[in-house]
């Protein structure tokens, strides 16, 4: 019985190490040496209208949700003329330094011929673009045209947070704009931005996921040794607790029943990436699966002590 009970205790002890393993290996990005096969992400940002200061930079917010508050820049010509909107688009690094990503001229143009209320889009290429991670942010700048395009005026400006990633990939960015035109003697265009009614937006930004080395990398050279040595056993430590979560259960129930095996099943089950579970559970299903597995161990605890 007690050699029995040794062999189910080395097997508990290897099962949680892959699992342990598995989540850390699952969490962390990993090491490449081409700079290109890394994981991406596909941003929207939203044209906010309260204030942000990025780097020293001031202006509307670019961030990747709305705000409660609409704001509308308006514009205005004598006669009857076209309008076009467009953007232009930096990358910032301080209030006295931004590189244009564009080429010097409005992009993602969108031009209004009549009397017209509403959403209109419109797209631009933005080239593949080098950051220094954590330590430059995008500016969109929108402009308007009341001449058919002949001269342009700077209308808004918005900032993000700083970018984390150390690049912007290639993609197709959509602008989108809730725009207005009224024309009869005179024209008078704007543009309403801000709340959930009035979502102008540039989506399609594609930024590379950072390597964890590279995070780790900017955070000491911000003087934040607390976060990097922190951040080096972030992974570590939510696998160890998760082993902990799963210990619970097949704890009680090795109380209950007085066998090891209990726990091995349990861990063979859900430990982590090692685990079955989660091997044949695809990954848009993983918070269902999460969910049901929070409540099987609710139920096999009220089970056990009840």
């Amino acid at each position: 019985m007690l050699k029995s009970k040794v062999f189910y205790l080395f097997l508990l002890f290897g099962v949680c190490l892959f699992g342990l393993v598995g989540c850390v290996s699952a969490a962390t990005p990993a090491a490449t040496f081409d700079p290109d096969n890394r994981e991406t992400q596909s941003l929207t940002f939203y044209l906010r209208s309260d204030t942000y200061t990025t780097l020293e930079v001031s202006g509307y917010g670019l961030d990747v949700d709305y705000t409660n508050t609409a704001l509308s820049v308006n514009a205005s010509s004598a006669g009857v003329v076209n309008v076009t909107y467009g953007i232009r688009v930096y990358l910032v690094t301080s209030d006295t330094v931004s590189t244009e990503i564009t080429g010097g001229v409005p992009v993602a143009q969108i031009l209004l011929t009549g009397n017209f209320s509403g959403q209109l889009s419109s797209s631009w290429v933005c080239p593949e673009t080098t950051v220094i991670m954590g330590y430059q942010a995008l500016r969109v700048d929108v402009y308007v045209s009341l001449n058919n395009g002949g001269s342009w005026s700077a209308q808004a400006s918005y900032i993000s947070p700083v970018v984390m990633s150390s690049k912007v990939v290639s993609s197709s960015w959509i602008l989108s704009l809730k725009v207005n035109m009224v024309q009869d003697v005179n024209t008078t265009s704007s543009f309403t931005f801000g709340n959930s009614d009035n979502r102008c937006t540039v989506s399609g930004v594609m930024i590379q996921t950072p390597l964890e080395s590279e995070i780790q990398g900017w955070r000491l050279s911000r003087g934040d040794y607390v976060g990097f040595e922190i951040g080096a056993y972030t992974d570590i430590i939510g696998s160890a607790f998760y082993v902990l979560v799963l210990l619970i259960p097949t704890g009680i129930l090795y109380f209950r029943y007085g066998h090891v095996g209990t726990i091995v099943f349990f861990f063979l089950l859900f430990g982590g990436t090692g685990g079955l579970v989660w091997v044949l559970v695809p990954a848009w299903a993983a918070t269902v699966v999460s969910g049901l597995l929070i409540l099987g161990f609710s139920f096999v605890v009220w089970r056990v002590i009840r």
